[in-house]
């Protein structure tokens, strides 16, 4: 009996010690980010911008852990032989706990890398005040790959030491020459958007048209680079929106200056849906006259084709990269409030695209503002849209200016009125980014608002009392 119980003693000594060794594995796994409990470094391409980051800006980007911004610096051609800078952004100054790096755009009318000077290339990028890093920005064709390495090298032979790195097209690792341009970097970026071409569209309504992020395909690439990259690489991610033209079925080009408010109101564009298989991410719109959007002349027949970053997708692609040897994500663009071309918010990126909105209306001197106060954004719904209501139990509105918000619409008991009449409100918004806000214009009531009831719902949520500042 007694020897029974030393061996079950023993057993036990050693089912602990397993146990105790797997929890210390399982650990250290969490400690040093094995498998899907890694949480990568993020950082943001910052491009064409003049002016340097905000207070706010900087307050968010430090709030989330961001420590690095690509910021673009100018955009080389070739001219006449020489090295010109098409366009040219100043660097801002590293501030504490952020620094910035360089990046060089070479124009693609540079049809060939060898067409450009390396000791000129390196004179200008000295005269820039670079110094201890620099990221190359070039989309080189891959029959192209050894010229570009060749530049890399004499680029490096003349300038002298430097973390070199550079963006890449998602399909250069499928090239033999992409050995040849690897061992000339420090670190590589490659892009995973817009990896494939548009296609021919088989009707004038654009059902072809591709989305931004196809998390099936940009995975699939991610896997490659996963599996050749012998050097440090991090994953370049779409975080924008895209505003296409198409005209009898061939794509136009982009719009580059306009406001969602223009799609939501513009009485000569309607919206027709997805594309194929309701696509999430797109959104298409017919013109039925001739219109303008964003300053661009529009033909009766055209078709706009309206492209966002899908949040599902972008939660895939972001598993994907998790599971790889990448080190880190960068996002192409950092989100800019106005910008209609601007992606998710900052805070929707840093939640990984998996918080939630939290939206409250309140009463702001002489201004009805809404807020979002959330983690994650309220996203554009063309189909519906958003609506913010208000409901008092007499008529006391004497004046409203709709201000951020769009179709205001004054009832009583179900009947459209003068506002003056009215007992309810129905404004209604596109979407509100996480930390932003909508107001109105002006609004007056015919007696002391301290004295006021108002009650708001958004969509279909449940009415509150509206706060109003005292």
């Amino acid at each position: 009996m007694i020897e029974l119980l030393q061996r079950q003693g023993v057993a036990k000594a050693l089912v602990l010690w397993f146990c105790f060794i797997l929890g210390a594995c399982e650990k250290k796994g969490e400690e040093i980010g094995l498998g899907r409990q890694r949480l990568l470094p993020m950082a943001f391409w910052v491009w064409n911008r003049e002016s340097p980051l905000t207070e706010f800006e900087l307050a968010q980007l430090k709030h989330s852990g961001i420590e690095t911004i690509y910021w673009q610096i100018a955009e080389l051609e070739v001219r006449e032989g020489r090295l010109r800078d098409k366009a040219r952004w100043a660097l801002p100054s590293s501030t504490e706990g952020i620094s910035f790096v360089p990046v060089i755009r070479l124009e693609s009318s540079i049809s060939d890398p060898s067409r450009i000077d390396p000791l000129d290339l390196a004179r200008w990028v000295e005269n820039a005040g670079v110094e201890e890093a620099l990221q190359f920005d070039y989309d080189c064709p891959e029959r192209l790959l050894s010229s570009y390495a060749k530049l890399l090298r004499s680029f490096r032979q003349q300038f002298g030491p430097l973390h070199l790195s550079s963006t890449a097209l998602a399909s250069w690792c499928g090239s033999a020459k992409w050995a040849e341009v690897e061992a000339e970097l420090d670190e590589v970026f490659p892009m995973f958007y817009d990896a494939l071409p548009e296609v021919k569209q088989k009707t004038v309504r654009p059902d072809q048209a591709r989305v931004l992020v196809d998390s099936e395909y940009v995975s699939s690439l991610i896997d490659q680079w996963n599996k050749t990259s012998k050097i440090p690489w991090q994953a370049g991610l779409p975080n924008f929106t895209r505003l296409s033209i198409f005209r009898e079925g061939k794509a136009k080009g982009h719009i580059r200056d306009w406001r969602v408010g223009e799609l939501l109101v513009n009485p000569n564009l309607t919206y027709r849906g997805s594309g194929r298989s309701e696509q999430s991410g797109i959104s298409l719109f017919e013109v039925e006259e001739d219109t303008r959007i964003g300053q661009i002349s529009l033909q009766t027949g055209d078709w706009l084709c309206l492209r966002i970053c899908d949040r599902e997708q972008l939660r895939q692609v972001m598993a994907s990269v998790k599971d790889s040897s990448a080190t880190g994500v960068v996002w192409f663009q950092m989100a800019r409030q106005g910008l209609a071309s601007s992606g998710w918010s900052l805070s929707e990126v840093e939640n990984r695209f998996s918080g939630k909105p939290d939206l409250e209306a309140s009463l702001q001197g002489d201004r009805l503002v809404l807020n979002n106060t959330g983690t994650a954004d309220v996203a554009i719904d063309f189909s519906e849209g958003h609506e913010l209501r208000l409901s008092w139990a007499r008529p006391i509105l004497r004046e409203f200016i709709a201000g951020d918000f769009i179709e205001p619409e004054f009832s009583q008991n179900g009947r459209q009125v003068p506002a003056v009449g009215a007992l309810q409100l129905k404004l209604g918004f596109s979407g509100l980014a996480a930390g932003q806000s909508l107001s109105s214009g002006l609004i007056l009531f015919r007696q002391n608002k301290k004295k006021l009831v108002v009650e708001y719902q958004i969509d279909d949520a449940e009415w509150k009392t509206l706060k109003m500042d005292q």
